[in-house]
C-alpha cells in the first residue's frame, strides 16, 4: 500500500514545475479518474493509503498531464453550463467564458417558441447544444468544418438525445449553403477562432495541443468575424440578437465591424473582469 499524502505531494510539485496553474486541483482530479477515493471518502472513512494498481494509474496520466496533454483531454470530457460534454483531440476544449453567450441567448429567448439559433464554428456543440436544452421549442442550427471536430459534435448531441439542434458540416466562409433555406434566423451565436496566426507559437503548451483550426483566426484574428458580418447577419431577422466571443483586445473592433448593420452593441466583461463578449441587435442593410 502507499500512502495518498505522499503520492499526491510529490504529483503536484511536479504539475507546478512544469507549469500547470493549478497543480492541487488537478492533482486530485487525476487521483480520483484513476480510481482513488475523494478527499471527502479519505476523512469520513480514515483512508490514508491505495493500492499499487491505482496508484500505477494515477502516475501514468500524471505523465500524460506533464506531456502537455490538456486535463480535458485526459478525462474524456469537460462540464459546460452545468453538463458534461465529451471531448478530446481534434476540438477546441469548452471554456467558463463562453457560457456569456448562453446567458444572452436564453434572456433573449424568454416567453419566445419556435427561435431559430444558429452557432456558428459549433466545436463541440456546447453552445449551441445548451441552448437547445434550455429553450426546447427552439431550432438550432450548429455549424462546424472540421471533420474531427464535426465527430465531437454528432457524439454530444446524441448523448442528450436532442431533436431540436440540426449538425452543419460547413465552412462558414463559404456562406449558409442549404441551411439559406431556413433563414431568416433569431439568433446567431459563435466563439470562432480568434488568435492572431503569429500568436499561436507563443501559446501555453496545453492551449497549443488544441486543434490550430480551432485557435487560428487569420493575421490579425479577426477573419471569422468578417465572414459572420459579410455572409451571415444578412440572414438574421430585423432584430436579431448577434453574441460573439472576442479577444480581450479585440472587442473594439469586432464592435466596429457591426457598427454598420447593428444597433444596441454592447461589450461585456467575464468573470476576470476582461472584455470578452460583443452583443448586438441586427437592424438590417
Amino acid at each position: 500500500m502507499i500512502k495518498i499524502n505522499s503520492l499526491l505531494r510529490s504529483a503536484s510539485l511536479k504539475l507546478s514545475q512544469s507549469g500547470v496553474d493549478n497543480p492541487d486541483e488537478e492533482t486530485r482530479i487525476l487521483f480520483e479518474f484513476a480510481g482513488g477515493p475523494c478527499k471527502k471518502e479519505q476523512i469520513l472513512k480514515g483512508i490514508g493509503e491505495t493500492d499499487e494498481n491505482t496508484a500505477g494509474r494515477f502516475s501514468e496520466l500524471v505523465k500524460e498531464r506533464l506531456s502537455g496533454r490538456p486535463l480535458q483531454y485526459i478525462l474524456g470530457q469537460w462540464d459546460f453550463y452545468g453538463n458534461p460534454f465529451y471531448v478530446g483531440e481534434g476540438v477546441l476544449i469548452p471554456r467558463a467564458e463562453t457560457e456569456m453567450l448562453i446567458d444572452e441567448a436564453d434572456s433573449f429567448l424568454k416567453g419566445t417558441a419556435g427561435a431559430k439559433v444558429l452557432d456558428l464554428c459549433s466545436g463541440t456543440g456546447c453552445i449551441g447544444i445548451t441552448a437547445a436544452l434550455h429553450n426546447p421549442s427552439a431550432q438550432v442550427f450548429a455549424v462546424e468544418k472540421s471533420e474531427d471536430a464535426f465527430l465531437w459534435l454528432e457524439k454530444n448531441i446524441n448523448k442528450f438525445n436532442l431533436s431540436n439542434i440540426r449538425p452543419v458540416r460547413s465552412d462558414i466562409f463559404d456562406g449558409a449553403g442549404a441551411i439559406i433555406k431556413s433563414a431568416p434566423f433569431d439568433i446567431l451565436l459563435s466563439n470562432p477562432p480568434y488568435i492572431a496566426s503569429d500568436e499561436i507559437a507563443t501559446l501555453q503548451k496545453e492551449v497549443a495541443a488544441e486543434p490550430r483550426k480551432a485557435l487560428d483566426g487569420g493575421k490579425d484574428g479577426l477573419d471569422f468575424y468578417r465572414a459572420i458580418r459579410t455572409l451571415w447577419l444578412p440572414l438574421l431577422k430585423k432584430g436579431a440578437l448577434v453574441c460573439v466571443e472576442c479577444g480581450e483586445e479585440q472587442t473594439d473592433e469586432v464592435a466596429s465591424l457591426f457598427s454598420d448593420c447593428c444597433d444596441n452593441i454592447s461589450i461585456k466583461k467575464d468573470f476576470n473582469n476582461l472584455p470578452r463578449t460583443v452583443t448586438a441587435n441586427y437592424r438590417g442593410e
